[in-house]
């Protein structure tokens, strides 16, 4: 052990005593540009800095996301990769004017759309949805990615929906994945689709406001291969009908809720679904599901001024049941093939 000589010694006091340098505590933007090799960093310096992570970590599974400023604690999107994987990473509206704008969506194969947890939305008001482009193949949202598509004239040629491809694909290297998609019709005659044509869609969202009179609305038509995606829709015209999924084919684990002025149904004329929900209400009528064949686990509920069951006309039904009491019955029209059908 080292014995301080009395001179030594003179220099532990608490004062400086002209010969010392005191160190200096760095300030949050100091810290952030991380030029001073001198600062010491203190834990406000830290809290105040936006490029050292200073937050609670929240739910448990949630990872570090940027908002452009700072970084915050949040759910980690299902089932994607990091922006770097794609071809075009969407943060801006102006980034999402470019792309649309381009007819191969700037050449790329895969499109990342970032929000920001719910208040940016991608928007597009000239009465036009977003048409992808058939070499397009992967699209994924992170942070509650938005498309909202308004004041939509519907045309089963060149305008079919909020999301849409000309052509159905029907390879296995197509998929739409975490995004929500808002589609409102404009006019007497409005249809408003979210998806239209889309395949292998996983954990998306998808909603469609039909306008006036005798508008319709769908949260999901003419798609395949759905999974964890919830559709809703309101017809909010005098005669408006809304549907949830409509000419669907193998849903599994999906929500689907109707509402019309005049009818409301939460899957209709879809095929093979498993484990599905559906709730449709109208002033008329209101089905759970309608015209659906090959359900498996499902659950309807159908409330209507005149008709409201939970099943009607279906086919090939197992182990389905009704989530709450329909206004009519359970089953309604011609079902077939019903096996083990209760009332929860």
């Amino acid at each position: 052990m080292k014995i301080l000589s009395a001179i030594e010694a003179t220099n532990l006091s608490n004062t400086n005593t002209g010969d010392q340098t005191l160190p200096v505590k760095a300030s949050g933007s100091e810290a952030d540009t991380a030029t001073d090799d001198a600062k010491f960093l203190t834990a406000k310096a830290v809290k105040d800095s936006h490029n050292v992570p200073s937050i609670a970590p929240g739910t448990s599974g949630n990872v570090l996301t940027s908002n452009g400023t700072d970084w915050t604690s949040a759910a980690a999107s299902g089932g994607g990769g990091s922006p770097s994987e794609y071809d075009q990473v969407i943060r801006t509206q102006a980034q999402f004017e470019t792309l649309i704008a381009s007819s191969t969506w700037l050449g790329a194969v895969s499109v990342c759309f970032i929000g920001d947890g719910g208040t940016l939305k991608f928007t597009r008001s000239d009465g036009t949805g977003i048409l992808i482009p058939a070499t397009v193949k992967q699209i994924q949202g992170i942070n509650s990615a938005t498309i909202e598509v308004t004041s939509f004239v519907y045309n089963s040629s060149t305008n079919k929906g909020g999301l849409w491809y000309a052509t159905l694909p029907t390879t296995d290297d197509y998929s739409i994945k975490d995004l929500i998609v808002n589609c409102a019709g404009t006019g007497a005659h409005g249809y408003g689709y979210g998806f239209h044509s889309c395949t292998q869609i996983a954990n998306c969202i998808g909603t469609g406001t039909c306008g006036d009179d005798y508008g319709y609305g769908y949260g999901f038509h003419s798609c395949t291969q759905i999974t964890n995606c919830t559709g809703t829709c309101a017809g909010t015209g005098t005669y408006g009908q809304g549907y949830g999924f409509y000419s669907c084919i193998q849903l599994t684990n999906c929500t689907g809720t109707g509402t019309g002025a005049s009818s409301g149904k939460g899957f209709y004329s879809c095929i093979q679904l498993t484990n599905c929900t559906g709730t449709g209400t109208g002033a008329s009528s209101g089905y759970g599901f309608g015209a659906c064949i090959q359900l498996t686990n499902c659950t309807g509920t159908g409330t209507g001024g005149s008709t409201g069951y939970g099943f009607y006309i279906c086919h090939y039904l197992s182990n389905c049941k009704a989530g709450a009491a329909s206004s009519q019955s359970l089953l309604g029209g011609s079902n077939t093939q019903v096996d083990d059908i209760t009332v929860a």
